[in-house]
């Protein structure tokens, strides 16, 4: 039986050889992915796109619970650990996610995670440019959102997104998630 978001992002957590991403320790978003990824988690054609690498842990979980995704990331800075680099269904770009040419010929996704410069105005740009190279019954989120003006900026500019705000869980100002489903 294969683990759950939960069981491999703990092992990350206490063995793991890649160390952990701020998803489940910082922030609250563990739980949230392990109940919107199951229906995604044996498609053979996934493709998942992650704006905001850091040193690429999250992807690095997303291989070890969609076996057989295409994962790919993008970050301004590539500053990834090796095993990154070297896994064969994860490739990065290094690029900015809100400058249109940086983004030809990629996609179609269908899951989207933008966890990147965490400033509304490029998590808006972001949305405006990858949106539509989503796949139908796909997810696009935006992680930490970072005051209410900005979750109404987010409103505004994407009137049918789901937010999810977390913020009493751990109290972090920007444990806020935004979900909006093509």
């Amino acid at each position: 039986m294969s683990k759950s978001l939960k069981e491999i992002y703990k092992t990350f957590a206490e063995i793991g050889p890649y160390g952990l991403t701020d998803k489940g320790t910082t922030h609250s978003y563990i739980d949230v992915y392990e109940e919107l990824f199951v229906p995604f988690r044996d498609r053979d054609d996934l493709e998942i796109f992650e704006i905001g690498l850091g040193s690429g842990h999250s992807l690095l979980l997303w291989s070890e619970y969609f076996t057989k995704a295409k994962i790919t990331g993008i970050d301004i800075s590539l500053q990834v650990v090796a095993a990154v680099s070297a896994h064969p269904r994860i490739s990065v770009i290094k690029g900015d996610a809100t400058v249109p040419e940086t983004l030809n010929k990629l996609g179609p996704f269908d899951l989207i995670i933008d966890d990147g410069s965490h400033r509304v105005h490029d998590q808006l740009g972001s949305f405006n440019l990858l949106y539509p190279r989503m796949r139908a019954g796909g997810v696009y989120f935006i992680e930490d959102i970072d005051s209410s003006q900005s979750i109404e900026k987010i409103r505004q500019g994407i009137p049918n997104c789901e937010i999810l705000d977390l913020r009493n869980l751990k109290g972090r100002f920007d444990d806020v998630l935004a979900i909006i489903r093509k």
